[in-house]
Formats: C-alpha cells, structure tokens, sequence
C-alpha cells in the first residue's frame, strides 16, 4: 500500500519550487544578483570566475554548515518563510491557508522506516520526505534576501561577492579593510533562523567547499583554488588559477 502522504509531500515540492522561483526573482529586483544557493561544482565556478576578492591582508574565508538541518525545520518555522515567499508570488489568503494545511498535515503524519520498525518524527522532516529539500531551501534562501538586505544597509554588498551556498553547506569570502571583513562575516553568520545550529570556522591559509580545495599561501606567485576529482577520471586533481581564492586578515585584531 503506497503512503498517502507521499502525494502530499510531492504537491508541497511543487509548491515550494513555485515559492524558490519568486523568491530568486527577488534577488535580482532588489540586489541585481543571484543568490547565494547554487547547484553544485560547476555552478560554482563558473560563478567565481572574474570574481575578484581582494588580495593577502584584505580578506577572510568563511565556511558554515548547518546541523541537523532537516529535523530542525518545524511546522512554524517553515511556514513563516513560505508565507514570505507566498507574498512574493501574490498567492492569495486562501491558497496560503491550503498551503500550510498542507504542512501541517505532512508533518504531523511524519513517519521513517528502520530496520527494528516504523517510527514518528517528533520535529522537522522525516528521512525520505519528498518536499525536504525544497521546503528547507524556501527557509535559507528567504533569510538570505534578508542577509543581503544588511550587507546592503551596511553597504557591504560589493565586499561580499563570493559567497555561496549548496543546501547547508556555506561559504563566503569577503573582503575589505579588517571592519568591512568583521561586519559582513557577522552579518552573514547571524542572518539565518536561531532555530537552526550553525557551524562556523573562518580560515586563514586553507578550506574546503564542495569538492573545491581554497588555498591562500603566501609563497603561492597567486591565489587559486583546486578540483579535487575522483581517482577513476582523467585527472585526479586539476588546478585552475582564479584571482579569487582565500586570504588572511593581517594585524593585531584576530577573527574569533
């Protein structure tokens, strides 16, 4: 017998895509540029390419991940963002009002099978819940219209180019003088839900973000980023030299 809740779960995916389109229309309207969500590797770098960052002294890399991310995406949470992304599509009170009984029914009938039997979640999606992804990304990425909406109150815009996010993985790597670098790597950090436990490491000399190793030595004639691939192809490891890469913030006051 299949689960009747599975048909809910993918009319909640549709509807979530139809929210992601309007929200990522948003972010050309307002700021003139993508959002940070992107598909994988390629995306990435061709993004990063003609980006550039700053040079050794003038900048930080910042990587983030979320924990936990699906089980942490409760019924108010999620309809709090999908409300904002339902007035970006001009959805009217009725259809907003089906939509989060949708999400409510879904969650409160959410189940995952495991060896020893089926269990409830007690909070957050289910393993294997059709509408997770895009239902955590209409969280993500409408609180990233509002962390765009600081660094452009603080007019930081332009000091956060390369800045980027595959599900709950993040990176940035801003740039500027040592309070620019402080105040956008702030911004960033405290702009997603309090619901969500971010991890947070700024590097100095080296990160990793997707497949993509970030180097930043000051030996190096530039600074480049390398692909790591896997064994089985034609070239484990391609380096290709972008004037984007990570450098360190120099001086006596430390990111901590």
């Amino acid at each position: 017998m299949k689960d009747p809740i599975t048909i809910i779960q993918k009319i909640l995916d549709k509807v979530f895509g139809h929210l992601l389109y309007y929200i990522e229309q948003e972010f050309f309207t307002r700021f003139g540029r993508m959002s940070p969500s992107v598909s994988g590797v390629t995306e990435t770098v061709e993004r990063l390419k003609g980006i550039r960052t700053g040079d050794w002294g003038t900048t930080a890399q910042f990587d983030a991940d979320f924990t936990n991310m699906y089980s942490l995406c409760d019924v108010e949470l999620l309809k709090r963002h999908v409300l904002n992304g339902a007035r970006l599509a001009g959805l009217s009170e009725d259809s907003v009002a089906y939509i989060f009984n949708l999400i409510e029914v879904n969650m409160a009938h959410s189940y995952f099978r495991e060896p020893t039997g089926i269990f409830h979640t007690t909070t957050g999606y289910s393993m294997g819940d059709n509408s997770a992804s895009k239902g955590s990304e209409v969280i993500l990425r409408d609180s990233e219209l509002g962390t765009f909406q600081r660094l452009q109150d603080k007019s930081l815009l332009k000091n956060v180019e390369d800045y980027f996010r595959f599900k709950d993985d993040i990176h940035a790597h801003p740039d500027g003088t040592i309070d620019e670098v402080l105040e956008a790597l702030h911004i960033i950090s405290t702009s997603y839900p309090q619901e969500i436990q971010l991890n947070v490491e700024i590097n100095i000399v080296q990160g990793k973000f997707l497949n993509l190793r970030l180097y930043n030595l000051i030996w190096a004639e530039g600074l480049f980023r390398t692909i790591l691939r896997k064994r089985n192809s034609k070239s484990f490891l391609s380096t290709a030299i972008l004037r984007s890469a990570t450098s360190i913030v120099q001086g006596e006051r430390t990111l901590t």
